[in-house]
């Protein structure tokens, strides 16, 4: 604690005597003016009386007797000197018209009035009110810097302990320890800054938790999802080996390519996901109806026997990238497509407001649905509602994960709820752009 508490010390007590400095001086001028108003009016006239009688008087000795008489009954000195050359215009002026004029030195005050021959009488210094020095300033300026001392560790002493208490934390997040989390007081009671850099920080640790746990959760799948295609493999090249029947090697070499084509498209669909985490690149205003326009003649083409209607607002518009925002919606309408049992719509809904507004995609199929326990982690990567995770009902189950990263990407989200159509809805929901 020592560096932190001497670091605000050093500030506070240099503030402290940066301000008594300035007040100090700003007193002692104060005071001063104080004084030589005081003396000016008191000994004005007296001065000049002295001056008078002076002046009756011819240089030499009879003045410099009178001057000598004069010093010893007033108690200070008496004397006559050539006119300064320091004197400002105003100064001058107000002795020639037979003004006293007060001149101020480190608290000492002189007194001058111009005599008859040019000459200046100059009384003084004259007595005057000077602050005492009995140490009595030494000894409150002392006692404020030990109090100051005492009030400083009493501040910096609990500071100092929660930093040390949340570095000691970082430093077990960054040791491998992923529920370490910074301890923070109640929000019920109103937090400092401290307070914010520890629950940001847990937000962090939440997140850097999150981000592992589902890297490690996407390993194991990826290991589940390559065993298959592989274990096919090489099954079909032993065999393939070992098949001396033309027809039947083309038939085995035909799989070979089926499984190379699925390990080719698994490994696509990863890259994909994994560029995601940069997110947006270059976003451009993109309209909303240039993406779904030739979806629906595409979808039909693969299930004529599921009637596929889009319609989109005209003027509706979003900030993004083109291709995955074509992407996102496809892979919605595609999913909808493979489980639908005669419909799938897709439609968008137009923002109600000017002021932080969305513009939602939504796509309805009339198929079984998603139950409601599992609404949760379609969206995680591979995960299939189907128990068996059979690629002929449940793709690469990239696909929802997908959508769920690119709306992030595009500051927005994707939600699955049951439709008016007997089905499932997907909503993917993207920030509004107007113009």
């Amino acid at each position: 604690m020592s560096g932190l508490f001497f670091r605000v010390y050093a500030v506070v007590l240099a503030a402290l005597l940066a301000a008594t400095l300035t007040g100090g001086l700003f007193f002692r001028w104060s005071l001063e003016n104080s004084i030589d108003r005081h003396l000016e009016s008191i000994m004005s006239i007296p001065a000049r009386a002295l001056a008078r009688e002076l002046n009756a008087l011819p240089p030499g000795s009879a003045r410099d007797t009178r001057l000598a008489e004069m010093q010893a009954d007033l108690g200070f000195p008496v004397k006559t000197i050539s006119s300064p050359q320091d004197l400002d215009t105003a100064q001058r002026l107000d002795l020639e018209s037979g003004r006293a004029l007060v001149r101020s030195s480190n608290f000492q005050q002189v007194m001058l009035v111009r005599l008859a021959d040019g000459q200046m009488l100059s009384l003084g210094p004259l007595p005057s009110i000077r602050p005492a020095g009995n140490g009595r300033g030494a000894i409150l300026l002392a006692s404020v810097l030990l109090a100051l001392v005492g009030a400083i560790f009493l501040l910096v002493r609990p500071i100092d302990r929660r930093l040390l208490s949340l570095a000691h934390v970082a430093r077990d997040l960054g040791n491998g320890n992923l529920k370490a989390r910074a301890p923070v007081r109640d929000s019920s009671i109103r937090g400092d800054t401290i307070d914010e850099l520890g629950t940001a920080f847990n937000q962090m640790a939440e997140r850097i938790e999150g981000l592992i746990q589902s890297q490690q959760d996407l390993l194991r799948a990826v290991a589940h999802e390559l065993a298959n295609p592989i274990a096919r493999l090489r099954f079909a090249i032993d065999l393939l080996s070992g098949d001396p029947v033309p027809d039947s090697r083309r038939k085995r070499e035909q799989l070979i390519e089926a499984d190379l084509a699925e390990l080719d498209e698994l490994v696509r669909e990863l890259l994909t996901l994994g560029r995601l985490e940069a997110g947006v690149s270059t976003p451009q205003r993109v309209e909303l109806g240039t993406i779904l326009d030739d979806l629906p003649e595409k979808l039909q083409a693969l299930r004529p026997q599921v009637r596929v209607t889009a319609e989109a607002h005209p003027d509706q518009y979003v900030l993004g990238e083109p291709r995955l925002l074509r992407r996102a919606v496809s892979n919605l309408a595609h999913n909808a497509l493979r489980h639908a049992q005669g419909q799938v719509k897709i439609s968008s809904v137009s923002p109600t407001s000017r002021a932080g507004d969305r513009i939602q995609i939504i796509v309805d199929d009339d198929g079984p649905g998603v139950p409601a326990e599992h609404r949760t982690n379609i969206f995680s990567p591979f995960v299939r509602l189907d128990p068996s995770r059979s690629r002929d009902t449940g793709g690469t189950g990239l696909g929802l994960a997908i959508v769920e990263g690119i709306a992030k990407a595009h500051d927005g989200n994707v939600t699955v709820s049951d439709s008016p159509m007997g089905g499932a809805r997907f909503i993917l929901e993207l920030p509004a752009v107007h113009d």
